[in-house]
């Protein structure tokens, strides 16, 4: 038994249990009384009916869920459900397209239930299947649809309705019950099963399908994100770099991967790897001033400030109004004034501990400019500019403004 049946009896065997607790022990399993009621409503055209009775069977006795010949006319009976809701579409008749999709899924799965028990050894150990040729022909029948299901079911943004079919289709493709093979079509069902289960937060099974689709140029860029962040989220970080650098490569000119990649090497330090990025895609866009201030904030930490003041007054030329980077160039004059301060170790009064004090005072009124603008511009955003702007105000003994900015 494969593992889609054992699950399948695996849920039957629970029903029957919460069932007996509730209410009672079921009546005898009878198949021939079963047989009979289901055939009576066959015959009938009530397979609406029939599909009711098998489940009902099905779900109560484990007789009648192990039986080939039940499933064999439940996926029959499923089949004429299926038919009717395609009439109604061809006729435009109130069609139910999800539905007539549904009942094709169900046409799959008791297909696969009947087959996995179909070729169950006999007493004997032979294995002489009855149904194969009957449940090809079904899954043949509507191989296109189940291709067109997933499609459906995304457009409606229904992802997890649709990454069921999807992985039907998949699943499927590869065994001797569907005769003819479209490997144009599994291909695509793999880029697609990607999208559904990122849509459907499954990223588990984005990782299941993400390596089937590394060659599909058309989508690249947009599988390298889902892939970045399915494997940063399941905490598998080289693999996300590595997605990520494989989307820059496929789509240079977009910002997610190579900002992604920045971000990350200045989130853990590394400021080298992030610079190496940085200045690689600055000599596409020269003007690019997200990554003007990365350069800045990476030349900083690396206590590279002339350098990081040059990068920082590049991108604000570009961006005037930017109180991230005004904000970043008064931090680094700030810094540089404390840095003055500690190396100040001459005695007080001698003209070296005085010129360190005039340097000193220089860095902060340098500073001041840019972090009173950056506080004009994003007041709400007070880690940009407050504590800075304090220190500069203190150091400069600017007491009113202090007092009012302590407020």
């Amino acid at each position: 038994m494969n593992h889609r049946s054992f699950v399948i009896l695996l849920l039957s065997i629970v029903t029957l249990t919460v069932s007996q607790s509730v209410w009672g022990d079921p009546k005898p399993y009878s198949r021939k009384s079963l047989m009979k009621e289901v055939k009576a409503s066959i015959k009938s055209g009530n397979y609406t009916k029939a599909d009711q009775q098998l489940t009902e069977a099905e779900n109560t006795y484990p007789e009648a869920l192990t039986d080939a010949a039940i499933a064999n006319t439940h996926m029959n009976v499923v089949h004429h459900l299926a038919e009717a809701e395609n009439r109604r579409i061809f006729l435009a008749n109130k069609p139910d397209t999800a539905a007539f999709l549904s009942q094709i899924l169900r046409v799959y799965q008791i297909g696969l239930r009947c087959d996995s028990l179909d070729r169950q050894p006999d007493s004997r150990q032979r294995i002489r299947p009855r149904y194969t040729q009957d449940i090809q022909e079904r899954f043949s029948f509507y191989r296109n649809n189940l291709f067109n299901a997933g499609k459906y079911f995304y457009k409606k943004k229904q992802y997890h309705e649709a990454l069921r079919h999807i992985e039907m289709y998949i699943t499927t493709e590869s065994l001797p019950l569907v005769v003819e093979k479209d490997p144009a079509s599994l291909r695509e069902n793999y880029s697609l099963a990607v999208f559904a289960a990122y849509g459907d937060s499954s990223m588990t099974t984005v990782r299941h399908y993400l390596p089937y689709c590394y060659d599909d140029t058309l989508h690249k860029s947009l599988i390298c994100q889902i892939g970045s962040k399915a494997y940063m989220q399941t905490g598998d970080t080289l693999q996300a770099i590595r997605c990520l650098y494989d989307g820059w490569q496929a789509d240079p000119t977009k910002d997610y991967f190579y900002l992604a990649l920045a971000h990350y090497y200045t989130d853990h330090g590394q400021y080298l790897e992030a610079l190496k990025v940085v200045d690689t895609q600055l000599q596409r866009e020269p003007a690019n001033t997200d990554l003007l201030y990365i350069k800045g904030m990476s030349m900083k930490c690396l206590q590279q400030y002339e350098e990081a003041i040059t990068a920082y007054q590049h991108a604000l030329r570009l961006r005037s109004d930017d109180a991230r980077i005004l904000s970043g160039i008064g931090e680094v004059y700030v810094i540089e004034a404390r840095e003055m301060a500690e190396k100040n170790t001459a005695k007080v009064g001698t003209q070296a501990y005085i010129r360190s004090r005039q340097v000193q005072r220089k860095l902060y009124n340098q500073a001041l400019p840019h972090l009173e603008k950056a506080r004009t511009l994003d007041a709400d955003n007070t880690t940009l500019w407050y504590n800075n702007l304090r220190e500069v105000y203190y150091k400069l003994n600017k007491g009113k403004e202090l007092k009012e900015l302590e407020k």
